[in-house]
């Protein structure tokens, strides 16, 4: 299973993400699973440190050139929104529509659990 992690480059709070991460990836068995980022500051970097304390694998895909073919290899997309819309994100959950990819947008604002 391949999993895109994208959203807010301005969100500062390791822990949730982590959180949420160990929550959507808890009945998955590691090395049956992968992350995709494109190595942007905030969410996506914070998944990248959550991969390599877990050892989870991760590509990262620097172009975005790149994102039809990270959203065609994708089966799940999470999106982790701050209330405010940016370019890159829309385009990349419109590429997930497009190719069928299950979409999971999370609050960045809401309370920990």
């Amino acid at each position: 299973m391949n999993i895109i992690v994208t959203g807010s480059r301005n969100f500062t709070d390791p822990d949730f993400v982590f959180r949420k991460l160990d929550k959507l990836t808890a009945k998955l068995t590691l090395g049956k699973f992968m992350i995709f980022t494109r190595h942007n500051p905030g969410v996506e970097r914070m998944a990248e440190d959550w991969c390599f304390r877990k050892l989870v694998a991760y590509k990262i895909f620097h172009e975005d050139s790149e994102a039809e073919r990270m959203a065609r290899e994708a089966d799940v997309l999470v999106a982790f929104r701050d209330g405010k819309r940016d370019r890159e994100t829309d385009n990349l959950i419109k590429l997930a529509k497009k190719h069928g990819t299950k979409i999971r947008e999370i609050n960045c604002k809401e309370k920990p659990k």
